[in-house]
């Protein structure tokens, strides 16, 4: 389930556009239009919508790609553990990590340290965070 909030793209683009001020003062519907002149409001109210969309657009693609990263590494991570004995060692969970997951030594007992010592409720939000901050190599440098 999306957690993206639901706008009404429209209503948003015309609060943006009178944000604006009047910059559409002079225009008079009567005297203008029978000139074949647009009115600069519904110009701008078409164009900030159309940005506004696209903005959408952009993120929830963005979103479904990360999502399928994700979906992908929890299949990696499952059949990776299926091959280990029933209760494997931290040793041998790094040793996987490392051969089947191109981790290095320290990569792995980090990545290993941070699901036990945080599970998945905090881990879940910090991936969370760490997408809408566009973070996806920490400072870390592992």
């Amino acid at each position: 389930m999306s957690t993206e909030t639901r706008l009404d793209l429209a209503a948003l683009a015309a609060e943006c556009v009178d944000e604006m001020g009047d910059i559409f003062w002079d225009y008079e519907e009567r005297r203008d239009a029978s000139g074949d002149h647009s009115d600069p409001r519904a110009v701008a109210l078409a164009a900030v919508r159309a940005a506004l969309e696209k903005v959408k657009r952009t993120r929830a693609a963005a979103a479904s790609r990360s999502d399928a990263g994700i979906a992908g590494l929890r299949r990696e991570y499952a059949q990776l553990l299926e091959a280990l004995p029933p209760k494997p060692t931290d040793r041998m969970i790094v040793d996987a990590l490392v051969v089947n997951a191109d981790w290095t030594r320290e990569g792995g007992r980090t990545v290993l340290s941070l699901a036990q010592r945080y599970g998945t409720f905090v881990l879940r939000n910090a991936l969370a965070l760490a997408d809408a901050m566009d973070i996806e190599d920490g400072s870390v440098g592992l």
